[in-house]
């Protein structure tokens, strides 16, 4: 029997490029990968036994049951949280994602990097829970793997010529499903939610006045990334006038940071990447936020605009010769940045799975014919997975497995099966 993996993806953006390095480099070595959404892995759980599941984060209250789901497969479970650096200052997120429930219940868990295993790695159960690996997304930034990204990068700069990217990230105060829903759905997490989403509106603001600022100096073009759970629909309606703006939410993030002259952010993750690519970053915060409900790290290694024509002029114009931030301390505590995590996490993850894992072919057969059958009738409207799960499709995979099998020079041995929409196996031939 050869070893099962199952890793799910939630956020396709985020997590589908790194996940199918992790899965060529698992199935090169003879396992068997399951790659696809969360709910289509979910849906053919018990079609597998002895497996090894790599989580994306824990949630108190909610993934215990599930978690106990996979223990009935007799599943080993290991957790890479997709949010393991980025924090309030008040430390209240990460608190929480790596409570002691985590270590509770999962077999390994692997920290970005030695700040967050100095302050949670003492909750393990013993030293060998817990492993310091970074994040393979963030490795696959560095030079040398930057040619999988250069053709969407290359076809981005043909399209849109010279452009300054804003990302965003006021999900709370912009939900595409409302403030009641946020209000409902994180208060437990977030006893301050409301103070969040007030302050996120304020966030939305800022930005929103911020690219009027450029489109008067400059006839750029800009173009801004929503965050994943935002409702775009709110930046088409307050910047309808901005002739020179272009609202985007399709595909990873990185190609658009590549193929930008700066980066505009609030307090948002892409603010790493953008900074690991080499590019100008910029912070636009308003005054008078609640600090402690701020993301420090993001906005510690970027420019921090004094206003809305402060941070036009420098995305226009470039940053000040002097300027120096905390970037290269923070990449490094918090993000790993000299590790190799690809293969520090990959050849973890073999020593911690299971050896007799079990695929049940039939089952697996049956129950792909009745989701067929039930996907003709069922309500597919939910906009909120919609928009998250966006290019996790046959023809986007396979075409991002090529380009990185491609990469990895391992193309010849490896093969992807079409399981279901949004749910591809890769193993060797």
């Amino acid at each position: 029997m050869v070893k099962v993996f199952l890793l799910p993806i939630e956020t396709t953006s985020r997590e589908l490029d790194y996940k199918i390095f992790i899965s060529c480099l698992l199935a090169e070595k003879g396992s068997k990968v399951f790659i696809g959404s969360k709910s289509k892995i979910s849906y053919f759980l018990n079609c597998f036994e002895s497996f090894t599941y790599l989580d994306k984060g824990f949630h108190f209250g909610n993934s215990e049951n599930f978690f106990n789901k996979l223990k009935q497969r007799k599943a080993v479970i290991l957790s890479l949280d997709e949010e393991g650096a980025i924090d309030f200052s008040d430390g209240s997120a990460l608190n929480k994602r790596y409570s002691k429930g985590l270590f509770d219940e999962v077999n390994k868990v692997y920290f970005w990097g030695k700040a967050q295993f100095e302050k949670y790695g003492k909750r393990s159960k013993n030293m060998k829970q817990s492993l310091i690996t970074g994040h393979p997304r963030f490795q696959i930034l560095k030079p040398e793997y930057r040619d999988i990204f250069k053709n969407n990068s290359d076809l981005l700069k043909q399209k849109y010529g010279k452009f300054i990217l804003v990302n965003t990230n006021t999900s709370f105060g912009n939900h595409i499903k409302g403030d009641k829903f946020v209000s409902d759905n994180y208060r437990d997490r977030f006893p301050k939610i409301d103070q969040i989403i007030s302050q996120d509106k304020k966030k939305f603001e800022h930005i929103c006045q911020t690219i009027e600022s450029i489109s008067t100096i400059s006839d750029i073009r800009i173009i801004l990334r929503p965050h994943p759970e935002e409702k775009a629909d709110s930046y088409h309606d307050r910047l309808c006038h901005v002739n020179s703006l272009k609202i985007v939410k399709e595909g990873s993030v990185i190609p658009w940071i590549s193929a930008s002259s700066s980066v505009i952010h609030s307090d948002c993750t892409t603010a790493i990447e953008s900074v690991m690519l080499g590019k100008d970053t910029i912070s636009a915060i308003p005054l008078g936020l609640n600090t402690n409900l701020l993301c420090p790290l993001p906005i510690g290694v970027s420019y921090k605009s004094l206003n809305t024509e402060n941070a036009a002029e420098m995305a226009v114009s470039g940053l000040p010769v002097n300027y120096s931030s905390n970037a290269d301390k923070i990449l490094e505590d918090y993000f790993s940045h000299n590790l190799d995590s690809l293969n520090l996490l990959v050849d973890d993850m073999l020593s911690e799975s299971s050896n007799s894992s079990l695929i049940k072919e039939k089952a697996l057969f049956a129950k792909k014919i009745k989701l067929f059958l039930r996907n003709i009738f069922i309500d597919k409207s939910d906009n909120l997975v919609n928009e998250k799960t966006k290019g996790l499709d046959r023809k986007n995979f396979i075409k991002r497995f090529g380009i990185i099998s491609k990469y990895l020079k391992v193309s010849a041995a490896l093969r992807v099966k079409v399981e279901s929409d949004s749910l591809f196996r890769i193993s060797k031939f």
